[in-house]
C-alpha cells in the first residue's frame, strides 16, 4: 500500500514549485517596477506561507488518524483480551472435570483465534463507518469510579420515554451511541418466552441495549434511526449475533438449556465480510445448534428468502432454525414457511384478539401451524384478561411484560 503521508508531500512540493513558476510570471506584469530578484524573492516567500498552512493542515490531519488509529487497536486489544480470557477460563474449567487431549485443547485455541478474528473486523469496520473522532487518552477507558454492568440499575424498560426527535436530541443519542460503541457499552437483554398456562420460561429472546457513561439505557426505538443514518445498523447487528454466541456458550457451560431468539437482519446476511465468518464459527460449534434461532420480521421475510437464499441455505444445512416476528397478516402459508425450516411464529396478542377474531380463529389458525410443525408464540402480552382468552384458543407460548420484561443477561 502506497504510504498517503509520502503522497502528500509529493503533492506539496509539486504544488509549491507550480506556484513558484506562476508568481515568477505573474509578478512582473502586475508590478511593472520589480526586478528578477524581487520577483524572485517574492515568490518564495508567497510558496513559503502557503506551503507553512499546507503543511500545517497536512500534519493536524496525521495526528488525528493516528489518535483514531491508536483508539481503534485499544479498543481491539481490550475485546481480544477478553474473548482470550473467557477461552482460558473454559480449557481451565473443562481440566479441571476431565482430562483434555491436545487435539481438544487446539480446536478451542483456533476458535478463540477465530472470534478473534471477527472482532477486530467489527472494530476497524465500526471506526470506518461511525467516523469517530480521536477521544481524549481518558476517554478510551471506563472512568474509575464508573459503574460496572452487575452494578448499573436496571430501568423499567417499559416506561422509558421515547425522546422527541429534536436535532439537539439526535445528536445527543449519536455521541452517545459512539461513545458506546468504543468502549464495549451495548448490552445484551433477555426476555422470557413461556410456555403456557405454567408461565415456565422455555425460550429466551436477546436484545441490544446501548447504555450511556451513567448507566442509563438508550433503546432501540431511540438510536436506530441515528444508526441508520451513521451507517452502523449492520455493525451492530453483527455484534448482537457475535455476543449471542458468546452468551449461548456460558449458558451451555453452566447446563443451562435453552434456546435463544436472536434477530437477523438482511444487513448481516448480506454482509460479505462477516457473515462468512459467522457462517464458519458456527459451523465449528455444533453445540450451538438447538440453542439458537435466528429470528427476521415477516416484513422483511420475503426479501430475506429471495436476496439471502443462499446464506440462509447454509444456515438451513447446519440445522438453525428461524422464526418470523412482528407478523401482521395472518393469511400464512404454514406448509411453505415451514419447508424454509420456520419453526416459530410470533404475532402481536393485539391482532389475535383484534375485533372479529373469535377463540375460533386463533384455534383454526394454531391448528394449521401445528400441522406444519410451527409453534405459535403470542408476544407483548402485559394484560391478565388478555391471557385469559389466549388460554382459551389454546395458545402454547407467550411473550410480554406480565410474564417478564428484558433484563441484563446476567440477570436473566
Amino acid at each position: 500500500m502506497i504510504d498517503q503521508s509520502l503522497v502528500r508531500q509529493i503533492g506539496f512540493i509539486g504544488g509549491s514549485l507550480l506556484l513558484a513558476v506562476a508568481a515568477g510570471f505573474i509578478l512582473p506584469k502586475v508590478v511593472s517596477s520589480m526586478g528578477v530578484a524581487s520577483t524572485l524573492a517574492a515568490s518564495l516567500a508567497l510558496v513559503a506561507l502557503i506551503g507553512l498552512g499546507i503543511l500545517a493542515t497536512i500534519q493536524r490531519g496525521d495526528a488525528q488518524a493516528q489518535a483514531a488509529e491508536i483508539e481503534s487497536l485499544r479498543n481491539a486489544l481490550r475485546l481480544i483480551e477478553r474473548v482470550l480470557s473467557e477461552g482460558h477460563s473454559e480449557v481451565a474449567t473443562r481440566r479441571n472435570s476431565t482430562q483434555e487431549t491436545p487435539m481438544r485443547e487446539d480446536h478451542r485455541v483456533e476458535r478463540v483465534v477465530a472470534e478473534v478474528r471477527i472482532l477486530q473486523n467489527l472494530i476497524e469496520r465500526l471506526n470506518q463507518a461511525g467516523h469517530p473522532q480521536p477521544a481524549a487518552p481518558e476517554a478510551l477507558a471506563p472512568a474509575a469510579d464508573a459503574p460496572s454492568p452487575e452494578q448499573v440499575a436496571v430501568p423499567d424498560v417499559q416506561a422509558a420515554p421515547v425522546p422527541i426527535v429534536t436535532p439537539g436530541a439526535t445528536e445527543l443519542i449519536a455521541e452517545t451511541l459512539r461513545e458506546a460503541l468504543r468502549l464495549d457499552r451495548v448490552d445484551v437483554f433477555l426476555q422470557p418466552v413461556v410456555a403456557l398456562p405454567q408461565r415456565k420460561p422455555r425460550f429466551y429472546e436477546c436484545f441490544s441495549r446501548v447504555r450511556a457513561a451513567d448507566g442509563t439505557l438508550v433503546l432501540p426505538e431511540q438510536y436506530l434511526p441515528v444508526a441508520e443514518r451513521d451507517g452502523l445498523t449492520g455493525t451492530i447487528d453483527n455484534i448482537q449475533l457475535f455476543r449471542c454466541v458468546q452468551l449461548i456458550r456460558r449458558a451451555r457451560r453452566k447446563s443451562i438449556d435453552t434456546a435463544f431468539f436472536c434477530n437477523l437482519s438482511h444487513l448481516s446476511l448480506a454482509d460479505p465480510e462477516f457473515f462468512p465468518a459467522f457462517v464458519e464459527l458456527l459451523a465449528e460449534n455444533a453445540d450451538l445448534v438447538s440453542g439458537l434461532m435466528f429470528e427476521f420480521p415477516q416484513a422483511e421475510a420475503e426479501k430475506i428468502f429471495r436476496d439471502q437464499r443462499a446464506e440462509l441455505a447454509r444456515l438451513t444445512k447446519l440445522g438453525y432454525r428461524f422464526s418470523l416476528d412482528r407478523v401482521t397478516d395472518l393469511r400464512l402459508d404454514a406448509h411453505a414457511l415451514a419447508a424454509r425450516n420456520v419453526r416459530f411464529i410470533k404475532v402481536e396478542v393485539t391482532l389475535l384478539l383484534a375485533d372479529g377474531r373469535t377463540p375460533a380463529d386463533n384455534r383454526a389458525l394454531k391448528e394449521k401451524l401445528d400441522a406444519a410443525g410451527i409453534g405459535l408464540i403470542a408476544e407483548k402480552v402485559e394484560r391478565e384478561k388478555d391471557l385469559l382468552e389466549l388460554l382459551d384458543a389454546g395458545i402454547d407460548f407467550g411473550q410480554g411484560y406480565l410474564f417478564g420484561q428484558p433484563r441484563p443477561a446476567r440477570a436473566a
